[in-house]
């Protein structure tokens, strides 16, 4: 049970989270990381920063959960294990 913080958009990235997934995994996009989120398709439970997107200039992005730097630390506390993902 593994929470993934994506914090980049870099395809080689990109494909080997999704070679390391479980079934208990998380990923919640970081950073950059929200840009890779509208192309997206996992049945995993996908996070993202509020202030991330709004920095970016993306808006609310359907079928992700949206949280703030509250959220996210409790999310952290969630799970075992996180694992970074960055290039």
């Amino acid at each position: 049970m593994t929470l993934h913080l994506l914090f980049t958009s870099q395809l080689s990235s990109l494909n080997d989270l999704r070679r390391s997934l479980s079934s208990e995994d998380a990923i919640a996009f970081i950073g950059d990381g929200v840009y890779a989120l509208p192309n997206w398709d996992s049945s995993h439970p996908c996070y993202y920063r509020i202030a991330d997107c709004t920095q970016r200039g993306l808006s609310e992005i359907p079928g992700a959960i949206a949280i703030d730097d509250a959220q996210w630390v409790e999310l952290c506390l969630q799970y075992p294990r996180t694992l970074s993902w960055k290039l």
